[in-house]
């Protein structure tokens, strides 16, 4: 693989990385945006539009909603950092998923457990000891 060729797969994954982190920061801090930076943000994130795209249709020049989602993005990138909601967000979803792994395991665990409580019995029980009667003797 060419250097440029890395360069680039590089380059996309990055972009789709502050993609999925912009749009996570939306889901949380969307609210505290106006109406214009959420809708602007959303457009160019998440419905992939060009600030030419959502320039006219919004009926603003191109130069004002790149500066929204500039804006946009810096006040979600504050509120993230003083608040730090998304990693905590991120720390909940791993901790549940390894929850929900552990309890599946539970059943196998349970059986386990009865089988070893099984040996134990089995092991602390002494065997029979056939009594002698008169006629064996």
């Amino acid at each position: 693989m060419t250097q440029s060729k890395t360069d680039s797969d590089n380059s996309r994954g990055r972009k789709l990385q502050e993609i999925v982190r912009i749009s996570q920061l939306a889901d949380i801090y969307g609210n505290l945006l106006t109406e214009r930076q959420f809708s602007s943000l959303s457009r160019h994130f998440e419905d992939d539009e060009s600030f030419g795209e959502i320039a006219r249709v919004l009926q603003v020049s191109r130069q004002a909603v790149h500066d929204s989602v500039k804006q946009a993005t810096a006040a979600l990138e504050n509120y993230d950092e003083k608040l730090g909601l998304l990693e905590r967000q991120q720390t909940l979803m791993e901790l549940s998923g390894e929850l929900h792994e552990l309890a599946g395991q539970i059943p196998a665990i349970a059986q386990r457990l009865h089988a070893i409580a099984q040996k134990i019995e089995d092991t602390a029980t002494p065997p029979s000891v056939a009594h002698r009667t008169e006629d064996d003797v």
